[in-house]
């Protein structure tokens, strides 16, 4: 698991950042595992927020995991940002719709 701390963006940029990481993770990955057939090579994201009521580094961590778990349940290799989970971008759509 790892951690990003982003300076202060709007939720639309900051889920815009995770998504061209998720892409471009899903684009290239598994080319870059040399002579060995795999499985495509994707990620999910959790992002969370200090404006989405979280008061404390363990909370803003708890509604990340909370939203990555949520991207997972969903099918994975997507975004998700923390608030009760509900925004999301799935790969290639800018949508909440699935």
């Amino acid at each position: 698991m790892g951690c990003h701390v982003h300076v202060p963006q709007t939720a639309a940029v900051v889920l815009a950042v995770a998504e061209r990481i998720r892409s471009d993770i899903e684009a290239t990955a598994r080319g870059a595992v040399r002579d060995a057939d795999v499985m495509p090579i994707t990620a999910s994201f959790g992002l969370a927020s200090l404006s989405g009521g979280a008061c404390s580094l363990e909370a803003l961590i708890d509604e990340a995991d909370q939203a990555l778990y949520s991207a997972r349940q969903a099918g994975r290799n997507r975004v998700m940002l923390f608030e009760s989970a509900a925004i999301s971008l799935e790969p290639q759509v800018r949508s909440t719709d699935a």
